[in-house]
């Protein structure tokens, strides 16, 4: 879970946290996908995915890696 690069460091680490977890409980609740299989991780407005427009909404977002299937 990341955040824009504005506000205080604080709120956009307890936002991105929570951006993630609600990924994680939709993957699980809604597709199945068993929990314990599943992290998330909320990095704040660490690596912006602009980061030349910290304002920018591209870098208000949730990215998903696919570690293996096993």
């Amino acid at each position: 879970g990341h955040t824009d690069g504005v506000g205080p460091e604080t709120y956009n680490a307890t936002l991105s946290e929570r951006r993630a977890q609600a990924v994680v409980d939709y993957l699980s609740e809604n597709l199945g996908v068993p929990r314990e299989r599943l992290v998330g991780r909320g990095y704040g407005k660490t690596y912006l995915a602009d980061p030349d427009d910290p304002r920018n909404p591209i870098n208000r977002r949730v990215e998903i890696l696919n570690l293996g299937s096993g």
